[in-house]
């Protein structure tokens, strides 16, 4: 059965989401509101590396957010033992109907929660008094059931062994969380996900095996790459392997190759870059490079050196064709 999460139209029109928030915080915001962990509580379960995982950032991107916005948006608290997430405004918007699936939904979802103070903080702004008595009947509630002063021995005893099978439950599913985070965190820190991620690749590459060619270019380029996946992120074994190949290549076959897919193929995967390097020879890179460079005179001087033309400050590598690269 599919699970929906409904977001008010009226979100694009909070003054805060407006004013206060960047593009960055509101899709950051939808992803908590949406994400496949939330709940009908509004507090749930996530950790820091699978947000960052399914966002596409970093762990310290991930930190950053969730800090801005427990600490200056005031709109979530995270309890970093726990791994608990709760939403401050969920019950405003979310919990203005009752009814009895809804109530056991409810009262199912909030036994299940360990730091019981992120009840009271969620609890503070549902505005259904009926759902907000559930809220406020768990933080008094130290088991599942209750008991009266009458049970005998034999139903207490029932009771801890049903704690222990709940908690050797609890047990396997954190470590079952656990080797899936640790596999997404091995995941994300094998991929290249963004250009600032293809910077930091291309750096260490170039300290370990130098490639005669202009770093601003290669960025571009490997960035053309990435995006050529369905999912926005590409392999860094697939990179290290093209790598050594281009290396086989003269300076200014590389270059034109290059610069010839990031210009006019840029849909196309490594393969073709590696056709035109082994089907040009090096005067016609040279010549075709003089083309790319007159080419490249049609934008403006100003143009030139805001987005791509590296300063003469950065001129320290041996591409004689980096100040002809757009």
């Amino acid at each position: 059965m599919a699970v929906y999460r409904h977001v008010q139209v009226s979100f694009w029109q909070d003054a805060r989401v407006v004013e206060e928030m960047t593009p960055e915080d509101r899709y950051f915001y939808l992803y908590l509101l949406t994400n496949p962990n939330t709940t009908q509580i509004g507090i749930y379960p996530i950790t820091k590396k699978q947000i960052a995982f399914d966002m596409g950032y970093s762990i310290e991107s991930a930190n950053a957010l969730i800090d801005r916005f427990e600490n200056y948006h005031k709109v979530i608290k995270y309890n970093p033992e726990t791994r608990e997430i709760a939403l401050l405004n969920w019950g405003k918007y979310n919990l203005n109907r009752g009814g009895k699936p809804i109530e056991d939904c409810i009262n199912k979802e909030l036994r299940e929660v360990k730091d019981k103070t992120l009840v009271k903080l969620v609890a503070q702004k549902v505005a259904n008094e009926r759902l907000k008595s559930l809220y406020l009947a768990h933080l008094d509630d130290t088991s599942d059931d209750t008991s009266d002063d009458t049970s005998d021995d034999t139903s207490t005893i029932r009771g801890q062994k049903e704690k222990e099978k709940e908690k050797q439950k609890e047990k396997q599913k954190e470590k079952q969380k656990e080797k899936k985070d640790n596999t997404r965190e091995k995941r994300v820190n094998e991929n290249l996900c963004s250009p600032k991620d293809i910077e930091t690749f291309v750096e260490s590459q170039m300290a370990s095996n130098p490639l005669s060619v202009n770093r601003k270019l290669l960025v571009k380029y490997i960035d053309c790459l990435r995006l050529t996946r369905k999912n926005g992120r590409i392999s860094k074994n697939i990179i290290q392997t093209e790598w050594e190949k281009w290396s086989k290549f003269s300076q200014a076959v590389i270059t034109y190759a290059m610069w010839t897919h990031v210009e006019k193929h840029d849909d196309k995967k490594e393969e073709y870059t590696l056709g035109i390097m082994r089907n040009t020879k090096e005067h016609e890179a040279n010549r075709g490079l003089l083309i790319l460079k007159n080419k490249s005179k049609a934008l403006t001087e100003g143009e030139m050196q805001n987005d791509v033309l590296p300063t003469s400050d950065e001129s320290n590598e041996p591409d004689e064709y980096a100040k002809y690269y757009i």
